[in-house]
């Protein structure tokens, strides 16, 4: 008899399969979703931090070039004061004032 009335039921397997597989699909695709989420997230965080530190390089670079700068013209104005004499005993001194 209980052969039978497994016979007479009329069980569907696609109606197991889909369900499982939708149900499959569905935690696949919202686990992707939470990584590709995460992914961006860490790539916009990687990109403020890289923009920083290239603002604060250039700062500490900038800081530095303008003390050499500083120090070149100081240097150019003193060798100006020195006297004509040391020009044409030291010709490499007059020529490192042309070149600057």
């Amino acid at each position: 008899i209980l052969k039978e009335q497994l016979r007479n039921l009329d069980l569907s397997p696609t109606l197991f399969l889909q369900s499982a597989l939708k149900e499959f699909t569905d935690d696949t695709e919202n686990e992707l979703r939470e990584s590709v989420t995460g992914i961006k997230t860490n790539a916009v965080i990687a990109c403020v931090v890289f923009f920083f530190a290239l603002v604060f390089s250039h700062m500490l670079s900038l800081r530095g070039f303008s003390k050499m700068d500083q120090d070149i013209k100081k240097s150019h104005s003193m060798l100006m004061m020195l006297p004509s004499e040391v020009f044409v005993r030291v010709p490499q001194i007059k020529k490192l004032v042309q070149n600057q």
